[in-house]
């Protein structure tokens, strides 16, 4: 079977012509269509398990860097994203309380879990829940 033709194609192949060196070329191209902001040809060098140069990997980088190249959430999730470290104070919290509510009763526990982690008691009551949906649904 023979494989897909893209347009960066013939400008790969005019550089291989003209100085004969494919990682060159391939490196070359990338780089203009990453400026470009067409990032195809990076795609198809990575599932087609070319090497990349670093000079590939710095850019790319780059542009993160810049914030030229920003991933987007899914359209079809509502509301804010999640933030990444929340869970982890939620996770410390609910463990705090579950050990404070074995020494101390419910009540206490809440107090004393807002108390130590500088929150309110509805914010420890949101991560006892969230930790007892965790536990629902791994």
């Amino acid at each position: 079977m023979a494989r897909r033709r893209f347009p960066w194609h013939d400008d790969i192949e005019h550089l291989v012509r003209r100085d004969g060196r494919v990682r060159a070329a391939w490196t070359s191209v990338i780089l203009k269509w990453m400026s470009e902001g067409d990032l195809l040809p990076l795609a198809d060098a990575i599932t087609d398990g070319y090497r990349l140069e670093p000079a590939v990997l710095h850019c790319l980088a780059s542009m993160i860097l810049k914030r030229t190249l920003v991933a987007k959430r899914q359209r079809h999730r509502a509301g804010r994203p999640k933030l990444r470290g929340k869970s982890a104070r939620d996770i410390a919290r609910a463990r705090y309380y579950a050990e404070e509510k074995a020494k101390s009763g419910h009540i206490d526990a809440v107090q004393k879990t807002a108390d130590k982690f500088r929150v309110s008691e509805k914010t420890v009551l949101r991560a006892i829940t969230h930790s007892h949906q965790a536990d629902i649904n791994p």
